[in-house]
């Protein structure tokens, strides 16, 4: 298979998260989360009760190109399989923050399931599994103010 040189996507827009009900996500990913509801609305023309929602993760800046969570509802077979599994065994979202042990403590504090007993230490900082309700992973990944950018950005103190 050959490459031909050509323009590259610029940037991902919005990735698909499958639940069972728009409501259980919501309060998990905007409520807990804190992601913003970009976009709720029913489109004309889709089945009845079928919904558009955009989530954007806290501290998007105006600057930034918009990343976020599409919250679909399964309703084929081969999507409610997908449901809390949707990156296989792996990581399915890497969630950055600037205050990681406020954060850790908060979710601890909320019954969020931890799929590691302790934070461990990595290069960039501390990091831990943590589980959304349907059974996604997400690694809590300690974003510390040295470094600029997101995870693998190059670190500003070299």
């Amino acid at each position: 298979m050959g490459f031909t040189s050509w323009t590259p996507i610029q940037h991902f827009s919005l990735v698909t998260l499958l639940c069972h009900e728009y409501e259980d996500a919501l309060a998990f990913y905007a409520g807990l989360l804190n992601f913003s509801i970009h976009e709720d609305s029913e489109i004309e023309g889709w089945e009845p009760g079928k919904r558009f929602i955009a989530l954007i993760p806290p501290k998007v800046t105006q600057m930034a190109p918009m990343v976020g969570l599409r919250v679909t509802r399964a309703t084929t077979r081969r999507q409610q399989e997908a449901v809390g599994n949707q990156a296989g065994d792996a990581v399915f979202l890497f969630f950055e923050v600037d205050n990681f042990d406020e954060t850790y403590g908060t979710l601890k504090a909320c019954g969020v399931k931890f799929l590691e007993q302790e934070p461990r230490e990595e290069k960039f900082g501390k990091a831990i599994v943590f589980q959304d309700p349907y059974g996604n992973r997400i690694d809590l990944i300690d974003r510390p103010t040295k470094r600029t950018g997101s995870l693998y950005a190059r670190d500003a103190s070299v």
